[in-house]
């Protein structure tokens, strides 16, 4: 037996004994405690320095194919490449089969455990080999100028001269069954879409050990990244009937449009090789094997041809077979240009899983939302789950998206009254994901984002503008706009919304805001509200979080507005709303993932959006996240001192103090007494405590606030400068602080980031 690894760049022989197992490979999965304290550290967006094949997997093993019983492990693929070398077994039926899954109590009418209904969790990718070409070595050299960790093994049937290998790859973090498959795409295009078709099968697992008299196995570790840390790695799936099976690309008849074919062999650089004519004489006969000889195919052929500097038509047809091919598997046709334009630098595009020959992910959730008419079938078996106790510790913790707030697949709500900052905190959210960057101290899982804007798109291009300033591009952030019914049956933004989403795959989607995403809603109607749930956790199905954005009730409750369905479906709910200290801050309300303690708190900052046609300078408002010692702890106010705020607000923000005096006593406002001396004791003790509360500023003989004047920023930049909104009771000092009356802060009147606290 012998184990190879390659570890910075070399090759090096081991001695199989060095690689048995190591700190109990034979961990009982009911004591998988590790695998669990591994895994949480990832969640918590911790580095540890371990390699990622000393990264504890959970995984299952399999006594044999017919899987009627299993055993939960804990170990690092390291270790797993010592119990690969260590098992034998006098035939190949005999040897035990590995998974690198979870798998439930929910067994097949025959008794299997392992079916895709009854796959929990996937914790690395594993995938087959057997096109008896490229050998192990080559396949380790590829993985590791790819970066990507990896334990390969032989196969019971591997030679030397025919080479046949599985390949075992370790994630960062454990996945749902239906993302498995995009991930052994990527692991196939590094491979050079190599791979079996049956790789792609969710529940598939694979024989190890040694047989007897058989070639010794060999195995090798390459040092790497775990797989779905690696980014830019090219997506290869399979096609239906595929004739190559186990060859990998290269040989034989792809069976697909000539549309398909044609873009691979028009990616193939023909720009004067040394062997002009075999070149012509290869995709010639490529193209006509392909084709069965049709003169389309032809076509696409003497276009190709025609790029070349020395292009001639006679050769051209000189190349062209006359006979119809006999369309054998190893003959060079259509998989010959599809592994050479991979080279290229050509992608396959995805299939469907229809095409794919796999069972499709069941759509009927989306039946009766989209207003669709399906068929009536039986009902699905294995889709309930039995755990024991032992199963749900050692079961992976959920994937987080905002570390402690937001998971994959929640569904959340960020609300709050008109102008409150719920537009600029979410925008804020789904920047930070798009860029994998901290938000309000906590880490974030990057991913794209779609941020369906249906109220104000305009807007929120200049609040994504003023993100973009402050914190750089985000490529994966993308603002979806013309969504404007999400409600009716058959709403065509719906249906296009959930393809895209099916096929892009984004981590988080924003709808902003719910009313105007559901026109017409009912929302006080279980039945209306139960609706929208419906649509949030049908656009969750492929690994999204959601989060709508709506306004609150009138009631101090701190829920969304409408029916309570929709709080009680919620599994994180957010109330944003400015303070008695005048920050904003956003209230965690329902948290599913950690503590509703978390402090988020922020102010409106502003930046130069540029002039607009008339030379007047355009304000791009953004969320400015603050720090334990930039937001104050929230403070209480009376009843009084409420009073006494409001009127500061009326006149303007900033008022003289014997203005403010008079106003108070004389309005009854803050008092009803009719002891003149009662009330102004009263205004004394307001205002007494809001400046020891932070509330307002005493300088200068005037208290001072600043506040909003606008509802989510539908004026920010108006169209038409005749209809910007003033505020009649500004004094003349808050005209100077605010001089379109909106509370925007043109930025040369001050380079003072509190002057730009106003908007919001």
């Amino acid at each position: 037996m012998r184990h190879e690894s390659i570890w910075a760049g070399a090759l090096e022989k081991v001695r199989a004994a060095a690689a048995g197992p190591r700190n109990g490979s034979e961990i009982a999965y009911e004591a998988a405690k590790l695998h669990g304290e591994d895994y949480h550290e990832d969640l918590l967006g911790g580095t540890p320095e371990v390699s990622a094949l000393d990264k504890s997997l959970a995984l299952t093993l399999f006594p044999n194919h017919h899987a009627k019983r299993k055993v939960g492990k804990c170990m690092s693929l390291r270790d797993l490449a010592g119990v690969v070398s260590g098992k034998t077994a006098p035939e190949k039926g005999n040897l035990p089969m590995l998974k690198l899954a979870t798998f439930g109590d929910v067994q097949t009418p025959q008794g299997s455990y392992r079916h895709d209904g009854n796959m929990r969790h996937v914790t690395g990718i594993e995938a087959d080999y057997d096109g008896e070409s490229l050998t192990m070595a080559e396949g380790a050299e590829r993985l590791k100028e790819a970066g990507i960790a990896a334990l390969l093994y032989s196969s019971a049937s591997h030679t030397p001269e025919r080479p046949r290998w599985r390949v075992l790859c370790p994630l960062s973090s454990a996945v749902q069954a239906y993302e498995r498959k995009a991930l052994v795409a990527s692991l196939n295009g590094a491979l050079g879409g190599v791979l079996a078709p049956e790789s792609f099968t969710a529940s598939q697992a694979y024989y190890y050990g040694q047989v007897a008299r058989k070639h010794p196995v060999e195995t090798m570790l390459v040092d790497g990244q775990a797989l779905d840390r690696v980014r830019g790695l090219p997506s290869v799936y399979p096609f239906a009937n595929d004739s190559t099976s186990g060859q990998g690309l290269g040989k034989g008849r792809t069976g697909k449009p000539l549309e398909l074919i044609a873009s691979a062999l028009m990616t193939i650089p023909n720009d004067g090789p040394a062997d002009y004519k075999g070149t012509l004489e290869r995709y010639g006969l490529a193209m006509h094997e392909e084709g069965q000889g049709a003169p389309e195919y032809f076509e696409v052929f003497r276009q190709w041809c025609e790029q070349h500097p020395n292009y001639n038509l006679r050769m051209c047809k000189s190349v062209w077979p006359r006979h119809r091919g006999k369309g054998t598997p190893d003959a060079i046709a259509g998989w010959s240009i599809v592994k050479d334009a991979i080279a290229h630098g050509w992608e396959m595009p995805p299939p469907s899983d229809e095409d794919l020959g796999f069972e499709d992910e069941d759509d009927d959730d989306f039946d009766d939302i989209i207003g669709k008419s399906a068929p009536a079938k039986a009902e699905s078996a294995g889709r309930l789950t039995f755990l024991s106790p032992a199963e749900c510790v050692s079961a992976p913790a959920r994937s987080y998206l905002i570390k402690g707030m937001i998971a994959e697949r929640d569904v959340a709500c960020v609300f709050g009254a008109p102008g409150a900052g719920k537009s600029l905190l979410t925008p804020f959210l789904g920047y930070a994901v798009a860029q994998g960057r901290e938000a309000f101290g906590m880490r974030t899982k990057p991913g794209s984002v779609f941020y369906v804007a249906a109220e104000d798109e305009h807007g929120m291009r200049g609040r994504v503008r003023a993100l973009q300033q402050a914190h750089g591009d985000a490529p994966d952030f993308r603002l979806v706009g013309g969504v404007s019914n999400l409600l009716a049956a058959d709403s065509p933004d719906l249906k296009e919304l959930v393809a895209a989403v099916k096929t892009q795959r984004p981590k988080l989607i924003v709808i902003d805001t719910l009313a105007m995403a559901f026109p017409g809603l009912e929302e006080n109607s279980a039945d209306a509200m139960g609706r929208v749930v419906a649509v949030a956790r049908a656009l969750t199905k492929w690994g999204a979080a959601v989060i709508l954005v709506h306004h609150d009730t009138k009631a101090e409750g701190g829920t969304p507005r409408g029916h309570s369905l929709l709080n009680g479906a919620l599994d994180v709910a957010i109330h944003v709303k400015r303070d008695d200290s005048g920050i904003i801050r956003g209230k965690l309300t329902k948290n599913r993932n950690g503590t509703c303690e978390r402090d988020i708190a922020f102010r409106i900052a502003i930046e130069d959006g540029g002039a607009d046609e008339h030379g007047d300078p355009i304000t791009l408002p953004r969320c400015e996240e603050l720090n334990a010692s930039e937001a104050p702890a929230t403070v209480k106010l009376t009843a009084a001192e409420r009073a006494v705020l409001d009127v500061i607000h009326i006149a303007g923000g900033e008022v003289t103090e014997a203005d403010l005096r008079k106003l108070c006593i004389d309005g009854r406002k803050v008092s009803s007494s009719d002891n003149p001396d009662s009330r102004r004791r009263v205004t004394d003790r307001a205002l007494k405590g809001l400046v020891q509360k932070s509330a307002v500023i005493f300088q200068d003989g005037l208290y001072c606030i600043f506040d909003d004047q606008c509802d989510d920023f539908d004026d920010l930049v108006s169209d038409n400068p005749d209809s910007v909104r003033t505020n009649p009771g500004l004094s003349e000092i808050a005209k100077r602080r605010n001089p379109d009356g909106l509370g925007h802060t043109s930025l040369d009147v001050s380079e003072s980031p509190d002057d730009a606290e106003g908007v919001l």
